[in-house]
């Protein structure tokens, strides 16, 4: 990985080079869906196979990197992070307004069921 990264660092030095590379790994675009992990056990799968994976390596592997910090920025490594990091922000205004919806469902749930019973107990007469 370090020859990897030492080509990308004297990449660098070329204006024309890093900007083929970016649009390469533009975030958000299908082509970085697509991308190979590139490195490790999981050189094979692609980025989306990684994020989306529900066997244990895998999702193993995308809690340990969520929580490192980038010592290489532009390493495939931290290109992985980012990566995931968009992933799970994306999905968060998801799962809260489910969330959310699931709360006030319950709530009107709730609300209904006591002036239901309410409205029972007062024509049975229960006091």
């Amino acid at each position: 990985m370090w020859n990897k990264d030492a080509l990308l660092e004297y990449a660098g030095l070329f204006d024309a080079v890093m900007a083929a590379v970016r649009r390469k790994r533009a975030p958000g675009t299908a082509a970085e869906n697509d991308q190979l992990v590139g490195f490790g056990v999981f050189t094979a799968m692609t980025y989306r196979e990684m994020y989306e994976s529900v066997e244990k390596e895998p999702r193993t592997y995308r809690k340990w990197l969520r929580q490192q910090s980038v010592r290489r920025p532009g390493s495939q490594l931290a290109q992985l992070k980012d990566y995931i990091d968009r992933r799970d922000k994306e999905m968060q205004p998801v799962a809260s307004s489910a969330a959310s919806a699931a709360t006030t469902s319950s709530a009107a749930s709730a609300a209904a069921t006591s002036s239901a019973a309410s409205a029972a107990c007062h024509l049975l007469s229960c006091t």
